[in-house]
Order: structure tokens, then sequence, then C-alpha cells
């Protein structure tokens, strides 16, 4: 689904971050990366640990965070197919787990559009400047 930069207008974040419009989607593979092997290969022996006392119980959160980790990105765990209405291309789109804490996709997520909420409505347009004449930069930063 590729877009010309005339298709997808930048949003305002987006412009002021200096980055244009997307233009391609690619399907990150989380089964590829090493973190997601590690916890696929060692996940049930964390709970046979945990069943034969070698470890306190794990709060049902981190349980469940590392089990939607599991899901995240995979297309056989769920998926979108999204299509072009002005050409004939179609993306397939896996689900996200949408976590907060271990995934590093959607935390990263989270951290962009938290940053881009920044920029867009909290932040003034323009940050004022302090001038201290006769400071040096230097100066300035031993007194903060």
């Amino acid at each position: 689904m590729s877009r010309s930069p005339a298709a997808a207008p930048a949003t305002s974040a987006q412009t002021k971050l200096g980055r244009g419009p997307p233009y391609s989607y690619a399907r990150r593979r989380p089964e590829r990366t090493p973190l997601y092997r590690i916890v696929q290969d060692n996940l049930d022996t964390l709970y046979a640990a945990i069943e034969q006392g070698f470890t306190s119980e794990l709060p049902k959160f981190v349980t469940d965070e590392l089990e939607a980790f599991l899901d995240c990105g995979i297309a056989s765990r769920g998926f979108a197919l999204l299509s072009c209405e002005d050409c004939p291309e179609k993306k397939l789109v896996a689900w996200s787990c949408k976590g907060r804490a271990f995934c590093p996709s959607c935390f990263g997520r989270r951290m962009a559009q938290g940053a881009a909420n920044l920029v867009e409505h909290v932040l003034p347009p323009k940050v004022p400047l302090w001038n201290f004449p006769g400071l040096v930069d230097t100066d300035f930063a031993l007194l903060v």
C-alpha cells in the first residue's frame, strides 16, 4: 500500500518532528527476534519452576503480559486485512498486544504516541528562551 506524499498528509506531530508521511507497511516479525525466542523457549520452564516451589508466584498481570507478548504480531493469532481504495493492493496487519511494560514494539508505540501528544496538545507552540546577560552557557550549566 505505497502512498505518494500528496495522498497522505503528515500529521502535525510528524511535520513538527521533521518526518514526512509513511510510505509503506512492512510487517515486523517478532518470532525472529532473540527476545521472543528466549521468552517462548523459557516461559514453560518458568511456570514449572513456580509450580515446584523454586520461585515465588508471579502476579497475574505479569503472566498476562508475557503470554500476550507471545501473541503480539503473530498473524495466526489474529489479524486485519486492509485494502487500498485506489488500487488492488491489500495488506495483512497482525494484532498487537498493546502491552505497557514488556513488549518493545507496543511500548515504543506508546512512547511515540505520548511524545506526539506532548508536541500537539501540551507544550506551547514556542518554548520561551531565557536570556541571562553575562553568563556563558557553561556557567548556566553549573547553576542548574
